[in-house]
């Protein structure tokens, strides 16, 4: 079938798929580039961006809703986005200013969701959009390693920052994220294309060895997880033999100590070591509880966590306190428990859609990393999530209808 003629109605719309997916692609890769950034111009990038996207979408799109992608995942999505306006609306919240902040970012990150869920329902779109992701982001962290040795405090050599950058994340945590989204497609590449996965395996290493030198406990933690997740699970889903399994998992264990070696684990062993942060993150959770204990329907409005926090600080260190230290106490202490039931939700769906599709597991680790840090607090994160949570969403639907426009996964 040529999916470029115009006669059919379903052939334009995966004719007109890939330059969505291209535009999408772009508008996330930019906002990765400048997520280092601290004024408001580096987000604006990702929101004008998206919705840029979803205007001309639309436009093209809205006279034949039969077409589009269907989920039930757009429920509590759709829902997440609107609970800020409805706090907004029910003078529920401590600070309008902040929860229309956050509820752009919410609104965004829903966006970035339907789109995906639109564009990548042809495999070869979505192999596209994986691969560019993989492919940039493991450039991202080869830099990320050269610069933390070089100019650890230079955002690729040119921009001066306050703190020490790892790539263009001022966060270690976030660096840590935004590598568990990409390193179970490398597993996966690994796996499925068995002449390249020396190639695959070596990406993947590398990504796990940036992480271990930010020296991020969960992070590595959970990489580790990850790892033994999409080797379980391919071989539980039959996708390769055990003893195929194994001999990968051997490769990919050689590779890791190597990689690791290189760039060195010192940090992270002093950081495991230092029991400060831990007594922190646990007053800052125990005055999360207690924020929720007083408003636990309706909370205190999206964004607000860092306005209401002063009043049940439990101890005083002469910093400031940005976020709770755990997204899912912060969103339930800002949005209250049904907002929180949303994202619920979509964190066990996220875990059915990993298991069969293996390339998009760094979803429901991203949302279990969550539980310790705050990782999605950068938006690039939160839309990189959503995205592949839409691919995830579009394979579904594919394997679903079994359109003969689009090949199975």
């Amino acid at each position: 079938m040529t999916l470029a003629a115009p006669a059919h109605k379903e052939t334009r719309d995966f004719a007109l798929a890939p330059v969505g997916a291209i535009a999408l692609t772009s508008v996330l890769i930019a906002a990765v580039l400048v997520a280092w950034a601290p004024g408001f111009w580096a987000t604006s990038l990702l929101h004008i961006g998206v919705f840029l996207i979803a205007i001309v979408w639309l436009a093209s799109a809205v006279r034949d809703a039969s077409r589009w992608t269907s989920t039930w995942l757009y429920v509590p999505l759709a829902l997440a986005a609107a609970w800020g306006p409805l706090q907004i609306a029910l003078h529920a919240t401590v600070y309008p200013f902040e929860t229309a902040a956050s509820s752009l970012n919410w609104l965004t990150d829903f966006i970035v969701f339907v789109l995906a869920a639109q564009f990548l329902r042809a495999r070869s779109v979505r192999d596209r959009f994986l691969n560019t992701l993989l492919y940039f982001g493991f450039a991202v962290i080869v830099i990320a390693i050269v610069q933390s040795f070089t100019s650890p405090k230079w955002v690729f050599w040119v921009f001066e920052s306050r703190y020490q950058v790892i790539g263009p994340f001022v966060y270690k945590n976030q660096f840590a994220a935004f590598v568990e989204l990409l390193l179970p497609i490398a597993l996966y590449r690994m796996l499925a294309q068995k002449r390249r996965a020396f190639l695959y395996g070596f990406l993947g290493a590398t990504m796990f060895a940036a992480v271990v030198m930010s020296a991020s406990r969960v992070g590595t933690i959970l990489l580790a997880i990850e790892i033994l997740f999409v080797m379980i699970a391919s071989w539980g889903r039959r996708l390769v033999t055990a003893r195929v399994a194994l001999l990968l998992f051997l490769q990919m264990f050689v590779l890791l100590a190597a990689c690791t070696a290189v760039v060195g684990w010192e940090a992270l062993g002093e950081h495991f070591q230092d029991q400060t942060s831990g007594a922190i993150r646990r007053n800052l959770l125990l005055s999360s509880i207690q924020m929720i204990r007083d408003r636990p329907w309706v909370g205190w409005g999206l964004g607000n966590w860092k306005a209401v926090y002063p009043v049940y600080a439990l101890f005083d260190n002469a910093q400031f306190a940005n976020a709770a230290h755990c997204d899912w106490a912060q969103w339930t202490a800002e949005g209250g428990i049904f907002f929180t039931l949303l994202l619920a939700a979509v964190f066990i769906r996220s875990l059915v859609l990993s298991w069969r599709w293996l390339w998009g597991a760094g979803v429901f680790f991203v949302l279990v990393h969550s539980f310790f840090d705050y990782p999605t607090r950068e938006p690039v994160i939160g839309a990189i999530l959503f995205a592949l949570l839409g691919a995830m969403s579009a394979a579904r639907n594919e394997s679903r209808t079994g359109s003969s426009a689009i090949k199975r996964d």
